[in-house]
């Protein structure tokens, strides 16, 4: 229709022009912290989750595309071993940007995709489903659960290299609970550990139990996970949920 060709033309300018305007708003002081703070949880916490609940409900999972999830475990656990590796030989000494370096250097927002591929025919569903099966394999994992586990043990402390901490602290003043980096702002009074062995101590005693549990909850996570139960199961989408979450 004449919308969805409307979409296509201006969709390579739609993102550059929202960051540019983004930009813009933030130069002018324009919108009040506040208020962007809940710009941005109804953003991942309202609109995000159930767009991916309704994509990921209705996409058509193939199973000789499972292996894609296979794949995306094992490469998201070995770039999850080498960013510990990489972060730990690049930044021996300041614990602050160890921790940073692990964050920048995985995990993707492949969801922001979902759309583009929808509405290019080119890509189509099947490209959709191999996008879903990549994030559910790995990369959610690691954006909505390995990296608040990272930030969780990376946080400041009273001891060692404290460079960044005071900006952490006043970044972390939103209480930005829905982002892993958010989590580096809380002061930590809990015991160091060696860092070779960081991927184990994080899910386990060095992190705390709040953000552990905090992470499981993600609405990010939770909606994919039930999206691809639903689907796996053949559970059809009810009508009553169905069009709100095709307007949202």
């Amino acid at each position: 229709d004449y919308f969805s060709s409307a979409l296509r033309h201006i969709s390579p300018v739609l993102v550059p022009g929202i960051i540019g305007f983004g930009s813009w708003v933030r130069s002018r002081s324009a919108l009040p912290r506040h208020r962007a703070d809940v710009l941005r949880r109804m953003t991942f916490v309202y609109l995000l989750p159930a767009f991916l609940l309704r994509h990921i409900w209705l996409c058509q999972l193939d199973a000789q595309l499972y292996a894609i999830a296979g794949w995306s475990f094992v490469l998201h656990f070995a770039m999850f071993a080498l960013s510990i590796q990489g972060a730990t030989y690049l930044e021996p000494h300041d614990r602050q940007m160890r921790g940073w370096t692990m964050l920048m250097s995985q995990g993707a927002m492949n969801s922001f995709l979902y759309p583009l591929l929808l509405g290019n025919a080119v890509f189509g569903e099947k490209a959709l489903a191999c996008a879903v099966l990549w994030d559910l394999g790995g990369n959610m994992w690691i954006c909505q659960f390995a990296l608040f586990a990272i930030a969780a043990y990376y946080k400041p402390t009273a001891l060692g290299d404290d460079r960044f901490g005071r900006e952490l602290v006043s970044a972390g003043e939103a209480e930005d609970d829905e982002e892993g980096e958010a989590l580096l702002s809380k002061p930590d009074q809990g015991k160091g550990g060696g860092v070779g062995v960081v991927a184990l101590r994080t899910l386990s005693e060095s992190m705390p139990r709040e953000i552990l549990i905090d992470a499981l909850q993600q609405p990010v996570l939770v909606c994919c996970v039930v999206g691809f139960l639903m689907n796996f199961c053949g559970v059809p989408l009810p009508s009553v949920l169905d069009m709100p979450l095709w307007i949202i």
